[in-house]
C-alpha cells in the first residue's frame, strides 16, 4: 500500500512539495553531516534525487576533504519504483570519475543489500515517521553504518510549529467534517522528543543530536495556499488520506 501510493504521488510530489518545501530541510540536515568527508553515502527514501543532487556536491573534487584519487560512492534508494526512476533521471550526469552513483529499489526497514558497517553517511528524509515500523528502520540504520559513521534524518516535528499540515485539519474541523479533522499520526515522533531518544538509543546510536528546522512555503495569500494545496494533493489523495 505504502509503495502505490508513492508511485502514484511520485512525479506530483517532486515537483511540487519536494521542489518547493522539503527540499530545505534536506539541505540543512546535509549541511551538517560532515559529507565533505564521507566515503560511502546511502540515502534512504531518496524520492525522485533532489536531494541526493545536493549531496554529490559535498562528494566532489574540490569539496571533498579526502585525496582526489579516493572514489566516493552514493547509493540513492527508495521503495517506490517510479522514484527510482525519477532519480536516475535528475541524477544522470551528476556523477563523475570519483564519484559513483547508484539507484535502486530498497526497503529501509529491510536493508537486505548493504553489509553491515559499510557506509559512514546514512541520509533519510522524511521517512521515519511515515513508515510502517519506524524502530526496524533505526536498528537497520545503525547496523549498515560503520563505528565512526553519522546517519541523519529529518521527521515531521511539532504540530505548533507546522502550519501546512495542520491549517487543512483545522478547516475541517471548524466547517464541522469529523474526517481528516483529527491532528495526523506522522507528528507522533516529533510531538515527544524524550521518547525519541530512547528509541535511537535502543536502535544502537550512541550520540543524538535533535534540532527544529522551519520550512518556508513562500505563499503570500490564503487564495495562493490553496491553489497550492491543490497541485499538491489531487481530489483522489485528499480523500484517502
Amino acid at each position: 500500500m505504502v509503495k502505490n501510493h508513492w508511485n502514484e504521488y511520485a512525479e506530483r510530489f517532486t515537483e511540487t512539495a519536494n521542489k518547493r518545501m522539503t527540499l530545505q530541510c534536506s539541505q540543512q540536515m546535509h549541511s551538517h553531516m560532515q559529507l565533505d568527508h564521507a566515503h560511502d553515502v546511502l540515502e534512504v527514501a531518496a524520492a525522485g534525487g533532489l536531494g541526493s543532487l545536493d549531496i554529490v556536491q559535498y562528494l566532489l573534487v574540490g569539496r571533498s576533504t579526502l585525496p582526489e584519487d579516493i572514489k566516493k560512492t552514493l547509493t540513492v534508494t527508495d521503495l517506490s519504483p517510479v522514484m527510482v526512476g525519477l532519480a536516475e533521471k535528475n541524477l544522470s550526469g551528476a556523477g563523475t570519475e570519483n564519484v559513483e552513483i547508484k539507484c535502486k529499489k530498497a526497503n529501509g526497514q529491510n536493508l537486505t543489500e548493504v553489509a553491515t558497517g559499510s557506509v559512514d553517511r546514512y541520509v533519510a528524509g522524511l521517512c521515519l515517521q511515515l513508515t510502517p515500523d519506524p524502530d526496524a528502520m533505526l536498528r537497520e540504520a545503525s547496523r549498515v553504518l560503520t563505528a565512526d559513521g553519522i546517519a541523519g534524518f529529518t521527521i515531521w516535528g511539532s504540530p505548533d510549529r507546522s502550519g501546512m499540515f495542520t491549517i487543512i485539519p483545522a478547516v475541517n474541523k471548524e466547517l464541522g467534517f469529523e474526517e481528516n479533522a483529527g491532528k495526523h499520526s506522522f507528528f507522533t515522533l516529533g510531538k515527544d522528543l524524550l521518547s525519541l531518544r530512547k528509541r535511537f538509543a535502543l536502535a544502537g546510536f550512541k550520540n543524538v543530536q535533535i534540532w527544529p528546522c522551519q520550512c518556508v512555503v513562500e505563499l503570500w495569500s490564503a487564495e495562493d495556499f490553496a491553489k497550492y494545496e491543490h497541485k499538491v494533493y489531487s481530489i483522489s489523495s485528499r480523500m484517502t488520506r
